[in-house]
């Protein structure tokens, strides 16, 4: 090989050995597995640097971290917590929350500690929660489509089972119209439109036969089919208007 060969041939092997070198410890680098990762915001794109996922916190107040799921610049899902707890939110195409469950799902009387789970019609309001009592038990509540509660079943005060049936408006969903209850001895109660006085009573008496029972809109007593407690013969009672004269019918 010439002289002036070899100060070609030479200077081009080692810049080969040494890009191959280069090589390595870029590929080991690559290997490598990072101890931490200190950001504000974490952000994932696709190869055409779409946004498909953000790790944040938020500075709104609630003082809780979120990681957001996208899919064509649409929230699809989104996993956080923060000072109430953590929760799990599923959406839908328009973006609309379909699915929740979190800690404390709503409003008082609900407790900071119970935990739901929310499942809603596509727009912004319960359609279904369940979640637990507040003396104990589950709870599951129905919403109509303008978000006001029409149904709930629950545990009543003394931890037997109960349907409420409630009016879909708004003073309908502050007030039970029908509940369906199991206590001591068991009924089904109508309730009025006012003042949410029980109205009628259909159940068990206090000697588990059977009782109807019909009052004024105030919730007093007007009228009661049942059985004397003693004899076991069946009565009438009616009451007058005011409560104070009353008339029974009944054989002895």
């Amino acid at each position: 090989m010439l002289r002036n060969e070899r100060w070609i041939v030479y200077p081009l092997l080692m810049l080969s050995l040494f890009s191959s070198l280069v090589g390595v410890q870029v590929i080991k680098a690559q290997q490598d597995v990072l101890e931490s990762i200190t950001t504000r915001e974490l952000i994932v794109v696709d190869d055409n640097g779409n946004t498909v996922a953000t790790l944040k916190k938020q500075s709104d107040g609630y003082g809780g971290t979120f990681l957001d799921i996208f899919h064509d610049d649409m929230s699809t899902a989104s996993i956080g917590g923060g000072k109430d707890g953590g929760f799990v939110m599923v959406f839908n195409d328009e973006g609309h929350r379909t699915v929740s469950m979190q800690n404390n799902p709503g409003p008082k009387p609900y407790s900071p500690t119970q935990g739901g789970i929310a499942v809603f019609d596509g727009t912004s309001d319960d359609t279904v929660l369940l979640t637990m009592a507040n003396q104990g038990g589950g709870r599951i509540e129905t919403y109509n489509s303008k978000g006001f509660l029409t149904a709930v079943i629950t545990s009543n005060d003394q931890g037997h089972g109960g349907l409420a049936l409630n009016r879909g408006d708004l003073l309908g969903s502050l007030y039970s119209y029908v509940l369906l209850s199991v206590g001591e001895t068991g009924g089904y109660s109508l309730f009025s439109n006012v003042e949410n006085n029980t109205i009628a009573f259909l159940g068990a008496g206090a000697d588990n036969s059977g009782i109807l029972q019909l009052n004024n809109e105030k919730g007093d007593e007007r009228a009661i089919i049942g059985s004397v407690d003693k004899t076991g013969h069946g009565g009438i009672w009616l009451y007058d208007r005011y409560g104070d004269k009353s008339r029974s019918y009944t054989f002895y």
